[in-house]
């Protein structure tokens, strides 16, 4: 049996769940059969969002009024007003069959010219999402909603917390009631006066007053939904125990307590006394904790809904979820009860992010009570494999108990290879726990447990596991108080354990006992290749201990020993034992009491060293006599030129001299990349001997010099290394006293070089210094939002700028605000910003724009696609500038947000404010010096508004053309209630004009053409217009050319008793 030979009926059931569009458009037009079946069909509901906007029209033309039931209105931003659209394809009166109605998104005048074409549908269900602040009227027109249709089904959405007490009417027939939040006393109104309600759904109930809560029984009510529940448990408790016939129940609640709402056994005494008659209980209950609650223990509640009441009498099945990285606990009803569209689920649900949850369930066949591991985005589940394998709980108070949730929620999973635990107060039991899980998991390879304040105790646990561990690779213990007894029960546990690569132990107070013990181990240990001891306070014994070590251990390449007690005699020892150690290829010496003396007895080991690749010795007040020895360790181990990448020597004290003897020995260096020299006192004299050393290195490609004192002529001498170097990517001149001459150099090489791609040049003397830093950003597409705010930037910096920009596709936002901008620097950057396929958001707010540069504004407008909000506020434009403009908006269909000039010009501005959507529902446009041709531009943008029901244009320059322009309005736009044209140079032509448009105008209420030159003539033809409109309530033609116009104008006020 196929689709064609199917029954009518079975193809009306089918038709039920297909939207109208699918229906008319596609299968309508199969055959003969399926066309006169759609046009029988009388069950259609018409949703106009689900409908192409081009093709509503021809819905409208296809289907046949009476065999629609059900309409549907939602308003959103990124289309006209849905509302206009229906008004103006479709007419509601001719549907006869209608009984459902929605609109959303609705203001108050769009639901009364609804309400009236209304007048002869017999609705029984109507739901109301209301935008705008109109929530007081929702009180007088619920009751004639009710009563007027005789509704049974109600829902109303608004925006405000609250509204006014609804006067129900007696023994009305609605049976289904949703509202969103109501008082204590409203919802008593509303159980009191509606005996049919079967259904009722609110967000919240307020109790502000305990002594009005009396107890009153609503024995009719069977389905009751509080959504967002702020109630004690008490008032929930006492809420309930009135509607005793309760057969569903729905709760979800952010508590800001940890109470008995989470427990089992509460509800189940409560449900048994007070509402037995219960079929069907969902809920969702969330808790979150804050940095000093203590972590509830969520296995003694989750065991309180494995009675048999929740299990076998009621099947009730619950879940607890405790959200790690959010700290939220989420308890629900499986499957649950609400969806992401829900207002509760709105504050819970992350969307693109992923957190782990720990996960205990309470189901029929589940005979586990251990929780398992989960990923959901808050509350719903993610089905990613791929995330699993790293986890970050940094900072995120998991403290014992989460802890113990983690390592029982992870012991069977197979691949979460990177856990990372810092900063969680987890203690020696968390670190009980983590071992737990060391010695059950076969996957992870890397375990961060930095500042937990774990101790010695907890370090004996951690040592313990990785004694069997055969898959972790990198540990860090660092800044926990293990002191020197858990580096002991740490060293122990190297001596057997094979897999461990790396390991930081910073800031643990080993001491220099806790050094020997972990000397000791490595002695034995074949795998550790890297070893953090900083913030140790390790002296000179331990440095004695690690030079033992070095002599005689082959795997250790790498080995920080920062901020330690290491003296003189350390320094010799350790520099003793690396003349003979060839493995160790990065040390770290940073902040210890070393000086220069102690750095050459340290530097003298590097003339045998062949594996050398890092130096580091920041921070160590380096001066001429150190960097001295440096240069002669260096010029005396010519191997190192093969090795060497990088040399750290920020934050010393090296000087001109110093630099000088450095780059002296580090020339003709094949694998140097990186020479970091911020803060060391340099001046341009040191740059210079620098910049003929850089020509030597064949691989560099990163150099710092910030936080020194080049100026002007260091920045001189790094543009003309840059005029040949290409290797280089990165340079760093931040605080250099580099001023605009500077900036100059750099700026006229950089022309050229197309090898550099980020250049640091913030906090120098000019502002030219950050235009260049965005440039070098921009030609590289390393930048999204550039931002040159009150930089002052000139012509020549503009065309840069635009040169940059052509070829970049990465910038989304560009801000050019107060920069004294003028025409000729908008010249540069039109030809870019017109053809720019990136750049969606252009603020050329406070510049020197005229008239002529709002030409190239038009030219961006008319060309750019792709741009979505243009601002040039508090410019120079004048009359003709904003005329043009606005011609370029009218044929502009892509751009959202415009902000232009503000002046005594205000059309442009208006019209602006129109197409952003910001203006309400008058417009206020009084002695603004409108010409007619101006009121062409106006005219086309009010053509299909609905919004505007005033204009005031009094006291303008519009002639009879104008009063053409405004007709057109008048016949296209039936929303307006009142048009003010007091003050202008409308003649008998123009009277003419709107008087034309008054004959068929149903909506104009008040016209005032007050001293303007209407004769005669003119007022005839109001007159002959107004005989037949009856709607215009109030014209005044007063002071015009004829007294005749003024009788006219009386005998209109009269006849409608305004006089």
């Amino acid at each position: 049996m196929s689709l064609l030979t199917l029954p009518t009926e079975i193809v009306y059931r089918i038709l039920d769940h297909l939207n109208i569009y699918s229906t008319l458009i596609s299968l309508r037009r199969v055959c003969k059969r399926l066309h006169t079946i759609t046009d029988t069909y009388d069950r259609y509901e018409l949703d106009l969002s689900s409908i192409p906007e081009s093709k509503i029209k021809l819905i409208a033309s296809i289907i046949r009024p009476e065999n629609i039931i059900s309409l549907i209105l939602t308003q959103n931003t990124s289309r006209k007003t849905i509302f206009d659209l229906f008004f103006l394809h479709f007419k509601i009166h001719e549907f006869p069959q209608l009984r459902s109605l929605t609109l959303s998104g609705i203001t108050a005048n769009d639901f009364n010219r609804i309400l009236q074409a209304l007048a002869t549908c017999r609705l029984s269900s109507l739901s109301i999402h209301i935008c705008e602040k109109w929530n007081h009227e929702i009180g007088s027109f619920a009751k004639s909603l009710v009563t007027r249709f005789d509704l049974r089904k109600l829902i109303l959405k608004y925006s405000e917390d609250l509204i006014g007490n609804i006067s129900w009417p007696y023994n009305c027939n609605l049976n289904y009631l949703s509202l969103e939040k109501c008082t204590y006393s409203q919802y008593q109104l509303i159980l009191g006066n509606l005996p049919y309600l079967k259904t009722l759904i609110i967000r919240d109930c307020i109790i502000r007053d305990h002594n009005e809560m009396i107890v009153t029984f609503y024995s009719h009510l069977s389905s009751l939904t509080i959504n967002d529940c702020h109630l004690s448990i008490n008032d929930i408790e006492f809420l309930l125990a009135q509607t005793p016939s309760l057969v569903y129940l729905k709760l979800g609640s952010r508590r800001e307590v940890f109470d008995s709402i989470f427990d089992g056994s509460s509800w189940e005494k409560f449900i048994i006394a007070n509402i037995s008659s219960l079929k069907k209980f969902e809920f969702l209950f969330s808790y979150t904790l804050k940095n000093n609650n203590a972590m509830p223990n969520i296995n003694s509640h989750i065991d309180s809904f494995r009675t048999p009441f929740w299990l076998n009498e009621k099947r009730w099945f619950v879940i607890c979820d405790y959200n790690m990285q959010q700290k939220i606990i989420n308890l629900y009803t499986t499957p649950i009860c609400i969806t992401k569209t829900d207002y509760l689920s709105q504050s819970l649900v992350y969307s693109f992010s992923h957190f782990v949850t720990i996960r205990w369930a309470v189901l029929p066949m589940n005979t586990s009570h251990l929780p398992i591991l989960s990923w959901t985005d808050g509350l719903f589940d993610i089905n990613d494999i791929e995330i699993i394998t790293q986890l970050d709980l940094r900072h995120n108070h998991v403290g014992v108990l989460g802890a113990e949730y983690l390592a029982v929620g992870l012991r069977y999973n197979k691949t979460l290879q990177q856990l990372n635990l810092a900063l969680n107060q987890l203690g020696d039991e968390g670190a009980q726990q983590i071992a737990n899980l060391l010695q059950n998991s076969t996957t992870l390879t890397h375990l961060y447990l930095q500042r937990n304040t774990i101790k010695e105790i907890g370090a004996q646990q951690i040592a313990v596991a990785l004694k069997t561990n055969t898959t972790l690779i990198e540990l860090n213990i660092g800044g926990n108080p293990i002191g020197y007894k858990g580096a002991e029960y740490i060293a122990d546990a190297l001596k057997t354990n094979k897999s461990l690569i790396e390991m930081s132990m910073s800031g643990n107070h080993i001491g220099d006992l806790g050094v020997e013990w972990i000397t000791n181990a490595l002695q034995v240990n074949t795998t550790l290749t890297t070893l953090h001891l900083q913030l140790n306070d390790i002296g000179d014994t331990g440095a004695k201990y690690l030079s033992h070590l070095l002599t005689n251990n082959k795997t250790l390449g790498c080995l920080s020993l920062a901020q330690n007690l290491i003296g003189n005699n350390g320094a010799e020892l350790l520099a003793a034992a690396l003349e003979t150690n060839k493995t160790l290829a990065k040390r770290d010496l940073q902040q210890n009491q070393t000086s220069d003396q102690d750095a050459k007895s340290l530097l003298d080991t590097l003339q045998n060293n062949q594996t050398l690749k890092t130096l580091s010795l920041r921070s160590n007040q380096i001066g001429n006599q150190g960097a001295q020895s440096i240069a002669n360790a260096l010029a005396q181990n010519r191997i190192y030129r093969q090795t060497l990448k990088i040399v750290e020597l920020k934050n010393n004290q090296l000087g001109d001299d110093g630099v000088r003897c450095i780059i002296q020995a580090l020339a003709n260096s094949q694998m140097l990349t990186v020479l970091n020299l911020q803060t060391n006192l340099i001046t341009s004299a040191g740059i210079l001997d620098l910049v003929a050393m850089l020509h030597t290195l064949p691989k560099i490609s990163k150099l710092d010099l910030s936080c020194n004192k080049i100026g002007d002529e260091g920045a001189k001498h790094i543009a003309n290394l840059l005029e040949t170097n290409t290797t280089l990517n990165v340079i760093n001149l931040h605080r250099n006293e580099i001023g605009s001459d500077g900036a100059q150099y750099l700026s006229d090489v950089l022309i050229h070089n197309q090898t550099l791609k980020k250049l640091g040049m913030s906090f120098n003397k000019s502002n030219d210094c950050c235009i260049l830093e965005f440039l070098v950003a921009i030609r590289s597409n390393s930048a999204i939002v550039v931002t040159l705010d009150n930089k002052q930037i000139e012509e020549k910096f503009t065309q840069q700028l635009a040169n940059a920009l052509k070829n970049n596709t990465s910038v989304r936002t560009l801000n050019l605000n107060s920069n004294k901008m003028n025409d000729q620097c908008l010249g540069y950057l039109v030809d870019t910003l017109k053809n720019h396929k990136g750049i969606t958001s252009l603020n050329l707010d406070n510049n020197q724009i005229t008239d002529e540069g709002a030409q190239y504004l038009c030219e961006i407008m008319k060309n750019n696609s792709k741009l979505k909000i243009l601002s040039f506020r508090s410019n120079k434009i004048g009359n003709e500038g904003s005329r043009m403009i606005v011609n370029a908006l009218i044929n502009n269909t892509t751009l959202e947000k415009l902000y232009p000039t503000q002046h005594q010009y205000g059309v442009a501005e208006t019209i602006c404010a129109i197409r952003n959507g910001d203006v309400p529902n008058r417009i206020h446009l009084e002695c603004k010096r409108i010409e007619d041709i101006d009121l062409q531009y106006l005219c086309h943008s009010l053509r299909y508004n609905m919004r505007i029901t005033t204009i005031n244009l009094n006291n303008n320059k519009i002639g009879d053309i104008g009063a053409q322009h405004i007709t057109d309005i008048l016949r296209n736009n039936t929303n307006i209630t009142e048009l003010l044209l007091h003050s202008n140079s409308i003649s008998d032509e123009g009277a003419k004009y709107l008087a034309s448009a008054l004959k068929d105008n149903k909506t104009l209420m008040k016209l005032n053409l007050y001293r303007n030159k209407i004769g005669i003539n003119g007022a005839k033809s109001f007159a002959e217009a107004l005989s037949k409109n009856t709607t215009i309530l109030e014209i005044d033609l007063r002071r015009n050319e004829s007294g005749y116009a003024a009788i006219v104008g009386a005998i209109i006020e009269l006849r409608n008793n305004k006089v």
